[in-house]
């Protein structure tokens, strides 16, 4: 890493383009990161603009979306080694934004890279996935995957996923051993030999595996993305019942009486989560900065957070309390 180039480039980011700058700064100041979004400003500009929530580590990453709903999609851009936190139908409009572009940039003569990774953690309903080290056997190999479990796959990279469903550690390795005796039951060797489990790599105390997304560019709809994803969607449990009785929303109950503006609050809510340690009276004023009309009262907001995305706040220095 040149650390000193990377001091150099973001003197130059600041003046050439100050306003950028202070949006980048509000995401991350570490001087590799801010380097690489100076030589890919607008990969950074459509992400910035997309409905999702920008983390700078993976550690902060794999703890906000390990404290959310199942429905959020955490994505790896690799150009600019940020993290996006984005439910299903946010992505999809990023997917349709950042395709245009890239054809814009065709158009003109020049290119746009966009290298999408779909992190997966250990433990959360996922897909079956493994990876192919020889591509003279990519295609026989999705074809022995398609054939055992009767199941789509799909490809993207020289990674193969299939539409399985598989709930925690033991069952899919018990789905990849069934693909390997499969494939052995036909004494295909060089299949075998080809064949590569991706093992989870830990940050924190959690497992994760990062997997390849590119193939998300193709995506038209929720149900194709739901496809392509490498996890499956737990279905949302939202009941709301107005002026009479509690709301229940994602299995946790809330006994306040709300009125019709709560459904407003819990939309907002979910697809802004509030920052890791952002202080309470921020996040509540983002809030209001961004859903017009009547507002939900603060003794009430805050407990929409916490069933709504199962969130919880600390007591910080002078009193303050944060998420």
């Amino acid at each position: 890493m040149d650390v000193n180039n990377d001091v150099s480039i973001i003197v130059n980011f600041k003046q050439e383009k100050p306003a950028l700058f202070k949006k980048v700064n509000a995401v991350t100041d570490r001087a590799h990161i801010v380097a690489k979004i100076y030589h890919n400003q607008t990969l950074f500009n459509k992400i910035a603009n997309a409905d999702c929530q920008l983390l700078d580590t993976l550690f902060e990453a794999v703890y906000t979306i390990n404290h959310s709903p199942e429905d959020f999609l955490l994505i790896y851009f690799a150009e600019i080694d940020l993290y996006g936190i984005f439910t299903p139908a946010n992505y999809l409009k990023f997917i349709m934004m950042i395709r245009g572009a890239v054809n814009d940039a065709k158009e003109d003569g020049g290119e746009l890279s966009v290298q999408l990774h779909q992190i997966v953690l250990s433990g959360k309903k996922q897909k079956l996935v493994f990876a192919c080290t020889n591509l003279d056997y990519f295609e026989k190999l999705q074809k022995y995957a398609s054939d055992c479990f009767a199941a789509r796959v799909t490809t993207s990279d020289n990674q193969i996923t299939v539409d399985i469903p598989t709930h925690n550690d033991t069952e899919i390795m018990e789905s990849y051993n069934k693909l390997w005796n499969f494939i052995n039951d036909r004494k295909d060797t060089p299949c075998h030999e080809a064949m590569k489990q991706i093992q989870p790599m830990k940050v924190g105390p959690d497992h994760h595996i990062r997997s390849y997304s590119s193939n998300n560019l193709t995506i038209n709809s929720l149900e194709e993305l739901d496809v392509v994803a490498k996890h499956f969607r737990s279905a949302t449990n939202v009941t709301i019942m107005i002026n009479t009785g509690p709301v229940t929303v994602n299995n946790h109950c809330i006994t306040n009486h709300f009125d019709n503006r709560k459904p407003a609050a819990h939309e907002w809510i979910m697809s802004n989560p509030p920052l890791i340690g952002e202080p309470t009276t921020v996040y509540y004023e983002r809030y209001q900065k961004n859903v017009e009309g009547d507002h939900v009262a603060s003794n009430i907001f805050g407990p929409l957070v916490k069933a709504a995305l199962g969130r919880t706040t600390t007591q910080g220095s002078k009193g303050v309390r944060k998420w």
